[in-house]
C-alpha cells in the first residue's frame, strides 16, 4: 500500500514509476482519514470472546515508539495532529482500509417494556 499522491505525475515522472522500473509495484492505499481511523479504532478493541483485533510485537519499535505519542488535531478533533510523526499510524491506517472489519462489539439494543401508543410496532 502506499499514499495515492506516488502516482502524481504534473513534475515528470512519478515515484510510482520511478519505483515500478526498480522492480518494486505498490497499491494504491486509500487515504480516507476518518474511515481509516476508525478501522484502527476497531483493531485496538478486543472481540467477544476478549482476543485482541490486532497484534504488536517487541520488534515492531517504531509503532511502540511513536503511536502512544500521537495527539488529535486541535482543530479538527476526529484526526490526528500531522505536524507530528506519524508515518507508522497511516502506514497502520493504510493496511487497516485495505481488509476493512465492522465493529467488534455489536451497539445494544434497548428494549422497550411499555409501549401505549404502539410507536415502536413491527409494521
Amino acid at each position: 500500500m502506499a499514499v495515492p499522491s506516488i502516482w502524481d505525475t504534473s513534475r515528470g515522472e512519478s515515484i510510482y514509476e520511478t519505483a515500478a522500473r526498480a522492480g518494486v509495484y505498490f497499491e494504491k492505499g486509500d487515504n480516507e482519514r476518518m474511515p481509516g481511523w476508525m478501522q484502527v479504532h476497531y483493531r485496538l478493541t478486543f472481540d467477544k470472546d476478549g482476543y485482541p483485533q490486532m497484534y504488536v510485537f517487541h520488534n515492531c519499535r517504531a509503532f511502540i515508539r511513536t503511536m502512544p505519542l500521537l495527539m488529535y488535531d486541535e482543530h479538527k478533533p476526529e484526526d490526528l495532529d500531522t505536524s507530528m510523526e506519524d508515518h507508522v499510524a497511516d502506514e497502520v491506517r493504510y493496511f487497516c482500509m485495505s481488509r476493512p472489519i465492522r465493529p467488534a462489539v455489536e451497539p445494544e439494543t434497548k428494549v422497550i417494556l411499555s409501549d401505549p401508543l404502539d410507536q415502536f410496532k413491527k409494521q
